[in-house]
């Protein structure tokens, strides 16, 4: 049990949390203070914004592989608990 709790209730917050400070933090200090293409990306598309981020890494091919191994991973867990709050609550998740 006590893995159980470890792992689902624990551990996706706590890498959340490390995903969100580290890329969203990255983010603005590089929107704030660095002269980068940031801005005029997501102006233009936001979903290229990841892209420009980690342009200003080093090694962008490693931090870009495993970033959207992170994306495809949340993507996948997180697209069932959608339809499921959608059956459930039987609306359309419009809202």
């Amino acid at each position: 049990m006590r893995e159980f709790i470890l792992g689902v209730v624990l551990v996706p917050p706590c890498l959340t949390f490390l995903w969100i400070t580290t890329f969203g933090g990255s983010a603005i200090h590089e929107a704030l203070y660095a002269d980068t293409a940031i801005v005029a990306a997501v102006n233009a598309n936001i979903a290229t914004a990841l892209v420009e981020l980690l342009r200003s890494f080093p090694f962008v091919s490693v931090t870009s592989i495993v970033s959207m191994m992170l994306v495809f991973i949340f993507d996948d867990t997180a697209s069932p608990l959608f339809f499921i709050d959608s059956a459930v609550n039987q609306h359309d998740g419009c809202g």
